[in-house]
C-alpha cells in the first residue's frame, strides 16, 4: 500500500512537472514549427501558381472548417496534376492556417484525438524525400511541381526553393518528436485521472473478488462508464494500469511510466558538452538580416520605378521638373501618401496605412546602407555592434527583427497598390515583388528563430549558474 502511495505521489509531481514544461516550452515550439510551414507552403503555392504549375481552388474563400480536414490522398493521372494538386495543395494551406490560428497548443485542448490530426496534417507531404520517384501520390506530385519551379531558375532562385523544402523537413522532424512527447504525457495523465477518480471510489473499492488483471480492468471499466459516462474509455491504457498495478513485473513497468515523463535534458546536455555561447547565435541572426542588403537594393530599385511610372501618369512634365529640381537643390519634397491595405496573418489583422513614399523609399535606403555596414567586419557600425553588451545588442537586433517585418508587410501592401492603381496601358511597365517578398519572409522567420534560439540558450545557462553550476564542465 505504502509503496503504491509512494508511486502515485511521484507519479503526480511528474505529471504536473511534465505538463507545465509542455505548455510553457514545447509547444510553443510546436506552434512555431507549424507556421514555419505554412509559410513555406503559401510561398510555394504562389510560385506555382505564377508560373502556371497549378490552378487555384476557386471557391477556396467560401470554404470554412471547423476542423483539420485533410485533402484526399489517392492517386491520379499526371496529365491532371495542375489542377489536383491546385485543390490540394490549396486544401493543405487552409488546413494548416486553421491549425496554426483555430489550435490552442495546451495540453488541455490537445487530446488524443487532435494529436492524430496534428500528426496527419505535418505528415501530408513528405518534405525530407520530396522527390518525383515517391510512392506517395501527393508528395510525388509536389516533387515534380518543385522540380518544374527549380527549371526556372531564371526566374525563381533554387537555393530558395531549397531552403524552403529543407526548413519544412526539419520542422516536421521537431513536429513528430514534440508530438510524441505530448501522446506520452497525454496517455499517462488518462491513466492517473482513473487512479486518481476511479480508483479511489467506494463505486470500485466495493467487495468484489478480483481474481486477476482481466478482473481489475473490467471493473475499472464498468466503474468508469458508471461514474464518468461521458468519458471515453481507453482499454488499452486501463489494461496498462491493472498490469502496473498486478503485474509480475509491475514495479519496471512503474519506472518506465515516470521514466516517459522525465523533462528531456539533450538540449542542456549539449550546451555544457560545447560551450556554447549565447552571443554567436545572436550575432548569427544580425547576420541573416545583414544579407538582406543587397535585396534591399534590389528592392529601393523597383519601389521607384514603380512609384514614378504611377506618378508619372497623374504628374504633368512641369510638375515632375519641379520635383527634380527641389530634390536637387535639396529642398522639402511634397509628401506623397498612398493608403494601402496592410494583411498581417501573424496578428490576424487587417488594416489601412497610409504610407509617404518618399519617405519610405529613403528607408530602404538607410536599411540597405545599414545592412552593408554590418556585413562589414571593418567597419564602424560593425565594431559598434561588435563590442556592445548582450542585453543591447539583444535589443538591437529586436528593433531590427520588427522593423524589417514591417517593412514586409507594407512592400506586400504596395505590391497590390502599384498592381491595381496603374493604368492598364503601363502594367507591363510595373515590377512584382514576389520573389523579394520571399526572400524577406524567409530571412525575417530564420532571425527570429535564431533570436529565439539565443533567448531560450541564454535563460537555461542562467538557470544552471544559479544551481552553481559550471557550464563548461
Amino acid at each position: 500500500m505504502e509503496n503504491s502511495l509512494d508511486f502515485n505521489s511521484s507519479l503526480k509531481d511528474a505529471i504536473e512537472k511534465k505538463g507545465a514544461w509542455l505548455n510553457t516550452e514545447a509547444l510553443p515550439k510546436l506552434l512555431d514549427n507549424y507556421r514555419l510551414i505554412h509559410v513555406c507552403v503559401q510561398n510555394l503555392f504562389d510560385l506555382m501558381d505564377k508560373h502556371g504549375l497549378i490552378t487555384p481552388d476557386p471557391y477556396k474563400a467560401s470554404k470554412n472548417y471547423e476542423d483539420i480536414e485533410l485533402p484526399q490522398e489517392e492517386s491520379f493521372n499526371e496529365a491532371e496534376i495542375s489542377q489536383i494538386m491546385g485543390l490540394r495543395i490549396s486544401e493543405y494551406e487552409s488546413n494548416l492556417n486553421f491549425a496554426c490560428n483555430y489550435y490552442k497548443f495546451s495540453t488541455d485542448f490537445l487530446n488524443f484525438d487532435r494529436i492524430e490530426k496534428l500528426k496527419k496534417l505535418s505528415l501530408f507531404i513528405n518534405w525530407t524525400t520530396c522527390t518525383p520517384s515517391n510512392p506517395k501520390p501527393n508528395t510525388r506530385a509536389m516533387g515534380i511541381l518543385i522540380n518544374e519551379l527549380r527549371k526556372k531558375s531564371q526566374f525563381v532562385s533554387t537555393t530558395t526553393l531549397n531552403d524552403m523544402v529543407r526548413k519544412n523537413s526539419e520542422a516536421t522532424a521537431a513536429i513528430q518528436k514534440i508530438l510524441s512527447s505530448l501522446l506520452d504525457f497525454q496517455k499517462e495523465a488518462y491513466k492517473f485521472n482513473i487512479r486518481e477518480n476511479v480508483l479511489t471510489s467506494k463505486e470500485f473499492n466495493s467487495d468484489d473478488d478480483l481474481k486477476n488483471i482481466d478482473d481489475e480492468s473490467l471493473k475499472i471499466k464498468r466503474t468508469l462508464q458508471k461514474l464518468f459516462p461521458k468519458q471515453k474509455i481507453y482499454a488499452d491504457l486501463i489494461q496498462e494500469i491493472s498490469e502496473e498495478n498486478h503485474g509480475l513485473n509491475k514495479e519496471e513497468l512503474k519506472q518506465k511510466v515516470l521514466a516517459s515523463l522525465k523533462i528531456p535534458k539533450a538540449e542542456l546536455s549539449k550546451t555544457k558538452k560545447n560551450n556554447v555561447k549565447p552571443r554567436k547565435i545572436l550575432m548569427e541572426s544580425l547576420k541573416t538580416l545583414a544579407s538582406l542588403a543587397e535585396e534591399f537594393s534590389i528592392l529601393a530599385g523597383i519601389v521607384s520605378n514603380n512609384f514614378l511610372i504611377l506618378e508619372g501618369e497623374h504628374n504633368s512634365i512641369f510638375q515632375r521638373l519641379k520635383k527634380m529640381i527641389r530634390r536637387a537643390l535639396n529642398l522639402k519634397i511634397k509628401p506623397v501618401i498612398y493608403t494601402i491595405s496592410i494583411n498581417d496573418n501573424q496578428k490576424k489583422s487587417k488594416y489601412q496605412q497610409a504610407v509617404d513614399m518618399n519617405t519610405f523609399i529613403d528607408t530602404l535606403e538607410r536599411k540597405e546602407n545599414l545592412f552593408f555596414a554590418i556585413s562589414d567586419k571593418n567597419s564602424n557600425e560593425y565594431i559598434k555592434i561588435y563590442t556592445v553588451e548582450d542585453e543591447s545588442l539583444l535589443q538591437f537586433v529586436n528593433k531590427q527583427v520588427s522593423e524589417t517585418r514591417e517593412i514586409f508587410l507594407i512592400l506586400t501592401g504596395l505590391d497590390e497598390y502599384f498592381k491595381n492603381k496603374v493604368s492598364s496601358k503601363n502594367k507591363s511597365k510595373i515590377r512584382g515583388l514576389k520573389i523579394e517578398l520571399l526572400t524577406l519572409q524567409n530571412a525575417v522567420i530564420s532571425a527570429n528563430q535564431k533570436r529565439v534560439e539565443y533567448i531560450n540558450l541564454a535563460e537555461q545557462i542562467s538557470k544552471i549558474e544559479q544551481l552553481g553550476m559550471d557550464i563548461s564542465e
